[in-house]
């Protein structure tokens, strides 16, 4: 009995504890139902978000791609413009250039017209003298009235005839008329011309007029406020037309004679154009524009400039020189004076010369540069490279010379590059770095040349060295505009070398096979190499590298295989940047489902 009543009790425990442990059980798979529906909507509530954002992202990639469309369209109208307004400008010019050639013509008609009249009423008068002559016609005892008329009918015709012969030696040679300064007017319009224009101008102007006329000048020029300048102009040309006489011959016999003292005097009465004059003692018949290469073979001894140079007259020398700067034809005549110095062992004479020479083709070229004139630029900075490298002793100290080379090169890289020779300008570039290890703006500049030559490899190691020479502070301060223009250029090389084939065809991704076709159509008609044939050896270059790399790209998306492939791993590779944003909502979902875990 008491058996039977221990296990009644026990069975009766055993089913309480098991009714506990169903209500525990049901209690925690309630519980965890609700955690589990938090945790969908918590989830749907992301799903959601990020439909949003993809939704948000697909209309900003959309409003991009519209605006990137646009302004490529305007850039397409703007360059069409730009090609309208040079063939207009063309057109313009060749019209202006025919007009111009029209006029000249009409005014050689109208002066021969003029010319033919005058000659025609010279000749009228000339029969109507002769008619009055003529035996048959007049009685053999004239009257006083009849030999009143044939006398002044005589002087007439010697008059006419004296007039236009006149007329056609002064068409001939308009520079040997000399100005009428008969009355007050005419001095005064010859004194405002004066005070216009420049010497050269001033000197041909008075190149004819007599004393009385430089007198009158003078008088005229007395009463005018502020005279001081232009009566120095007159009594300067007058001096210069003294100086030039026979070809500068006084000059030239202070420098025979040795006498530095006459020869300072007579430069600084006379000035830049007697000193001009007695320098270049007969015209070699060289163009003054082409570019000074080897100096023309002639008798340059007979002036003097070459003279001094010949005597080995340094100081006579450096007196010259102050006064020849800047013109190509001083140039040629220095050129061909160092060159007679070097023939007759006058060493220090043609260091000066050299030096003078450097000088002044480095001035010649910086404003060649300046004014858009490169290959002229180009051919001066040549020069004076070819004078520090061929007589370093005699252009300047080594150190000096030095930074005339780097300087030089510089420049002539600056050039070559603005006339699209990028191969060239890297090469002079290179030449400055093999001087100077830690000249910046060579790097810059090689730089540029090997991006304009669509070489980013060789771009990019320069703006890498570049970046370093910044970060030690370098040979020379650099502005902090300027290192962000340097950064922004290699973050291009960047860009360009990171390239996938659909932007080397400006493709979005993905694009289709006719897409790809099409696009490469349009580029091969820009970039074949037989578009550019005619262009320069760079130019060429470059649209033969540009081509290639259109023709790669299009060798692979024209396949539809390897375009599989191709995308497939362009999507394998995005997949690893498009998780990052997510990265922060996997997270909280780990969280969520630590939760859960506990729960049960």
């Amino acid at each position: 009995m008491e058996r039977l009543l221990c296990f009644r009790s026990f069975a009766e425990r055993l089913r309480r504890l098991g009714d506990e442990f169903d209500q525990e059980v049901r209690q925690a798979l309630e519980a965890a139902l609700q955690r589990g529906a938090s945790e969908v909507k918590l989830l749907r509530e992301e799903v959601d978000w990020l439909q949003s954002q993809l939704a948000a992202e697909r209309q900003q990639s959309t409003a991009r791609l519209s605006s990137c469309t646009e302004l490529k369209q305007r850039l397409q109208e703007a360059e069409q413009m730009q090609r309208f307004e040079l063939e207009a400008k063309e057109f313009w010019q060749a019209e202006f250039s025919v007009k111009e050639e029209q006029y000249s013509l009409l005014e050689a008609k109208l002066a021969a017209l003029a010319l033919t009249e005058e000659e025609a009423e010279a000749d009228a008068l000339r029969k109507s003298c002769e008619e009055l002559e003529a035996p048959a016609k007049l009685p053999t005892a004239m009257p006083e009235e009849v030999q009143a008329t044939r006398a002044g009918c005589e002087v007439l015709c010697e008059e006419a005839d004296a007039d236009v012969q006149q007329e056609i030696e002064a068409e001939r040679d308009d520079t040997e008329e000399e100005l009428d300064l008969s009355d007050a007017r005419s001095v005064q319009s010859c004194l405002e011309s004066l005070e216009a224009a420049s010497s050269s101008k001033a000197e041909q102007m008075l190149s004819n007029l007599r004393a009385e006329g430089f007198h009158a000048l003078l008088m005229a020029a007395l009463s005018r406020e502020g005279s001081g300048p232009l009566l120095h102009r007159i009594i300067r040309v007058w001096v210069c037309r003294l100086l030039n006489r026979q070809e500068g011959l006084a000059m030239k016999k202070a420098a025979e004679l040795g006498n530095v003292q006459a020869l300072e005097a007579l430069v600084s009465l006379g000035g830049t154009a007697a000193v001009a004059k007695a320098t270049a003692s007969s015209d070699n018949g060289q163009d003054a524009s082409a570019p000074l290469t080897r100096p023309p073979e002639r008798s340059a001894e007979t002036g003097l400039l070459a003279l001094c140079a010949v005597r080995g007259d340094c100081e006579s020398l450096a007196l010259l020189l102050e006064h020849l700067r800047g013109s190509r034809k001083s140039l040629e005549l220095i050129s061909e004076a160092r060159v007679l110095a070097e023939q007759h062992g006058r060493a220090e004479a043609a260091g000066l010369l050299a030096t003078h020479l450097v000088v002044e083709l480095s001035y010649v070229g910086n404003a060649r540069y300046r004014s858009g004139e490169y290959e002229t630029a180009i051919a001066c900075y040549h020069e004076a490279i070819e004078l520090c490298e061929v007589h370093p002793e005699g252009t300047s100290s080594d150190g000096a010379n030095r930074d005339n080379l780097i300087r030089l090169r510089y420049n002539l890289a600056r050039a070559l590059h603005r006339s699209d020779r990028w191969a060239e300008a890297r090469d002079e570039a290179t030449a400055v770095l093999a001087i100077d290890r830690e000249y910046m703006n060579a790097y810059a500049l090689r730089a540029q040349a090997a991006m304009s030559a669509l070489e980013w490899d060789a771009a990019k190691a320069d703006w890498d060295k570049l970046a370093l020479l910044a970060e030690r502070g370098g040979s020379a301060s650099v502005g902090a505009e300027v290192l962000r223009a340097w950064r922004r250029r290699k973050e291009e090389c960047c860009r360009q070398l990171a390239q996938d084939h659909y932007d080397a065809l400006g493709l979005p991704r993905l694009a289709s096979q006719e897409e790809v076709r099409k696009a490469y159509r349009e580029l091969a008609k820009r970039w074949h190499p037989d578009k550019h044939q005619s262009r320069g050896a760079d130019l060429r270059q470059r649209a033969a590298r540009r081509f290639q790399r259109i023709r790669q790209a299009y060798e692979v998306l024209s396949d539809e295989a390897l375009k599989h492939a191709y995308d497939t791993e362009l999507l394998l590779l995005e997949a690893p940047r498009q998780a990052r944003p997510t990265a922060s909502m996997s997270s909280r979902r780990g969280s969520f489902s630590d939760i859960f875990v506990d729960g049960l």
